[in-house]
């Protein structure tokens, strides 16, 4: 294969993957796929009686990459297919998966670090990312709620731009150390029996 093929290769898949109906229904699917995990977890565990933490914890990091994909989906309409959507809605929802992203992303390093755990619990060593993750969050619902109006970006506050840069070199740094914890506890073979 020449080179000049191999680049006509990569438009093609680029072509492909970027055109918005592609995403359009990777993001319709991969919602409706969540959903049905989502409900089968709630049932399941409403069967039982009881919800083991680790479920709740769970159900929350599908909530959270639920409401991400409903801001995508609703991102990719508005961009080509209403333009005229409200976009005090639009920024509405926007901020709402934004808070819950940090509540997934807190979730799933909970997850992680507890799922070989016999008795999973809150440490201590949980604390301070809790309430970094709450304070996001709270920031987050705060523009969501009382600057439903400010929706175009010279209206919008400088911090809440700023709020999410901040998320995104968090959430990388939480998941990190979730992480770090998890391997560190399979390594020394602190594994429930």
């Amino acid at each position: 294969m020449n080179m000049v093929d191999f680049q006509s290769l990569i438009n093609i898949i680029n072509a492909t993957l970027g055109s918005f109906i592609f995403i359009f229904c990777a993001e319709i699917s991969s919602l409706l796929m969540k959903s049905y995990i989502f409900l089968s977890l709630l049932v399941n565990s409403l069967k039982t009686k009881r919800a083991p933490w680790l479920v709740k914890i769970l159900l929350l990091v599908i909530v959270g990459a639920m409401l991400s994909n409903v801001a995508w989906v609703l991102r990719i309409l508005k961009n080509n297919f209403f333009p005229n959507m409200d976009v005090r809605f639009y920024i509405f929802i926007i901020r709402l998966a934004w808070a819950f992203t940090v509540i997934q992303y807190q979730s799933f390093g909970l997850f992680l670090e507890n799922i070989a755990e016999p008795k999973p619990k809150i440490k201590s060593s949980h604390i301070p990312f809790l309430m970094v993750s709450g304070c996001l969050v709270l920031v987050f619902l705060y523009f969501a709620i009382f600057n439903f109006n400010l929706c175009h970006s010279y209206e919008r506050s400088p911090f809440e731009f700023f709020a999410a840069k901040i998320t995104h070199a968090y959430l990388i740094f939480l998941m990190v150390v979730a992480a770090i914890k998890s391997l560190i506890k399979l390594r020394n073979g602190n594994l429930p029996v």
